[in-house]
This record gives structure tokens, sequence and C-alpha cells, in this order.
């Protein structure tokens, strides 16, 4: 059997497979990619059991029919390597040879035998049909709050889609924030089912790389869920876990009220952070109403930090403190110019949400601010405003 490949073409659907491989499982064949050829076309399959992937890829013949399990590593190294856009691979008893102009590469491959079977979509039910674009969106903004890798409960290291009356909401906690992302979708039931982090996060960058009108179909067999787009089919098995009541927390009281440009708030906390990220990581925000926002952090192995934000504030006045890399995640993952910060008081969380929408909310809780975090206020403002003006030069 020969397979004949054009790179550029065929190297993009062998990265979608290879991503999905594992080297790290007692079954060796799961480092390798499924090539089968049939009169109809060729496909590439690749699991890690966990989550799996199908495709009919481009830039690739074959002169007969028959499957071969290909080593992901080996040949994905080689196939960005190779100095031609056109090669060919011949297979023979589990024999390989790659032939690149004058380069020649020997390999073996496995039993086609050994591939665990992946989990066919034919007689799964639609959960939903959603376009693409809108589809990552809702995951880029609905994941932030998770936590990922094995936690306990469970559902920390999930994400919960939820489908009702043609809406999709993504949503994460790990306990201390929460990310609800919502989309327009076309469902015929209410549904739900919970997904592994790590797993909502590869179909993330699988879907980065799709057109973004291209509609995107998800099944579930109440085991596993698929999610057709395009020549590409991606699985994923679910957790067997509940997912919290997070809407009783969805509270809309609130005290005060910050509007700012989140550019502009953005970089006032990466400078901030600069400044404790060795530390506790805690920046204090002071909001004075009709005037701006004041940051401050301090550590005492490197120092101070303060900023003024342009703001527009209503409501009480307020100082509360927060953990920085939370409010640098959750504003962060909005696409929004402007940005808006509803807070319920030193120890209510705050929501943040966009002016213009409001399909996407995240929140977070305060932490207690300890003498540590604070900075003497008379002398440090007195300095801070001070040094707004620049020296002049000695034109003497």
């Amino acid at each position: 059997m020969k397979l004949r490949i054009q790179k550029t073409e065929f190297n993009r659907w062998w990265q979608y497979a290879e991503r999905i491989t594992s080297t790290k499982n007692t079954i060796s064949s799961l480092g390798g990619v499924l090539c089968t050829i049939s009169e109809e076309n060729i496909t590439l399959e690749a699991t890690d059991l966990k989550t799996s992937i199908r495709c009919i890829p481009g830039g690739v013949s074959a002169d007969e029919a028959g499957a071969v399990i290909l080593p992901a590593k080996l040949l994905g190294e080689l196939f960005k390597k190779i100095p031609v856009d056109e090669f060919s691979i011949d297979i023979k008893d589990e024999k390989g040879v790659l032939l690149a102009g004058k380069n020649k590469t020997r390999f073996t491959t496995w039993a086609v035998s050994d591939f665990p079977k992946i989990p066919m979509s034919e007689s799964a039910s639609v959960f939903c049909e959603i376009i693409a674009g809108e589809f990552l969106r809702s995951i880029e903004e609905g994941v932030v709050a998770s936590s990922q890798g094995d936690s306990f409960p469970t559902y920390l290291g999930t994400c919960f889609f939820h489908v009702r009356e043609n809406s999709l909401s993504v949503v994460s906690t790990d306990s201390h924030r929460l990310a609800l992302s919502q989309a327009e979708c076309v469902c015929d039931s209410d549904s739900d089912m919970l997904l592994p982090i790590l797993s909502v996060k590869e179909l993330q960058r699988l879907l980065s790389s799709v057109i973004s009108d291209v509609k995107v179909t998800i099944l579930t067999d109440g085991s596993v869920s698929w999610f057709r787009m395009g020549n590409i089919e991606f699985s994923i098995r679910r957790i067997e876990a509940s997912f919290p009541n997070y809407t009783k927390i969805l509270n809309p009281k609130k005290t005060t009220t910050m509007v700012a440009d989140r550019l502009s708030l953005v970089n006032a906390l990466d400078r901030i952070d600069v400044v404790v990220r060795d530390f506790t990581r805690v920046v204090v925000m002071k909001l004075s109403p009709s005037g701006s926002l004041r940051l401050s952090g301090k550590s005492p192995n490197v120092g101070t930090g303060m900023e003024l934000v342009d703001a527009n504030i209503t409501g009480e006045p307020l100082t509360v403190g927060f953990n920085l890399s939370y409010l640098q995640d959750g504003l962060k993952a909005f696409r929004d110019s402007d940005i808006q910060l509803s807070f319920d008081g030193s120890s209510g969380q705050v929501t943040v949400t966009a002016p213009n929408r409001d399909n996407y909310l995240y929140m977070t809780m305060p932490v207690k601010i300890s003498e540590e975090d604070k900075i003497n206020e008379s002398e440090e403002i007195e300095d801070f405003e001070d040094s707004s003006s620049p020296e002049e030069f000695n034109l003497d």
C-alpha cells in the first residue's frame, strides 16, 4: 500500500489527529494514528481513550484499500522537517518506508487489530447545532473559572454545557469564581452535559482552526459527546457527576458600580502583578464615586505599586481586595472595549459584564485585606500624585 502525500495540505489534518494520541498509556498503539483507506475516502483516527478524533484529510491519496497505524510522534516530526512538498509512504507487513526526494526513513507500525474501537455517533441524539465562531467564543469565555487536573469535587475540573430554549450556556467554577457564557443555538429540548476541562480546551483549539461560519452539530448518547464540524468528528467521554446549582449565586444586588476601559484596567493590573506575584497576589481596589479607581499592591521583598485608572463609579465608596490573577483571567476573557464591575460591598462577589451585551458574566469573591496588603494612603498617594509631573530639564 502506498500513500502519496502533499505536505502543506496534509500536515494540518495530521496535526489534528496527532494532538489526541497518547504515549503515556500502556496500550502502545494509542501513540499512533489509524489511517484507513476505502473506496469512498481516507480517514485518520486517534484517541487517548478520553477524547477521540476522526477526520477526512486533504492532500493524500492511496493506490489500494487498507489500514495502518502510523507512529504519530516520529512521523509528525518528519513531516515538519521534510524538504520537499510531495512525498510517499510505502507500507508492507507492518513495516513502513517514507520516501522524500533523496531521503528515506524506515519505521515500524502496530497491528491494526491493536487499535481500540472509537465510539460511533450513529445512534446518538442531537444536543444542539451552533455556528463554530459563536461556539468558540462561548467556550473561550466559559472555561475561565475552571480548575485543571484531578480535582475534588469532580465538577471543579469540568465545564458544564446546558441548552434551553435555543440558547447554549457554558459554565465553569472553581468555587472562588464563576464564568457563564451564552450563545444562540438550535435545540429540540432542554439538556445538559458535563465534560472534563482538558478535553474541552482541546476542542477549543480545534475550533480555533475551523472556519467561523461552519455549523457544528453536537450529539450525545449519555456517556459520550460528539462534535461534528465539516470533515472532523471530535468526541469526549462525559463526566458522571452533578454540577452545582450556579443560578442561586447570580446575585443582582450591588452597592457600587464601575465602568472602565478594559485594556487600561488590564494593563494597570499587569503592572501591579509585577510587584505582588511572588507574595500574596492581592490587589486592593479603592473606588471613589465621581472619582477614579485606585489600585495598589505591596510585597515586602519588592516594594509597592499603585495605579490610578479613569472610571465612571457610582454608588457607595468601597475599598476591597481581590486575588489579582482571578481578576486578570476574567477581564482578559472579554473582547469588549469597556467593562462593567458590579460590587456587593467588601465581602460580596463582584460581577464583571460588558455594558453592551448580556451573554457573558464573570464573578469572583473578594479576599480579606490584611495590614500587609495595605499601603499608607496619606503618604503614598501624595508621593504618587507629585510624581505625575515630570522633572524639568536644567537649561540654565
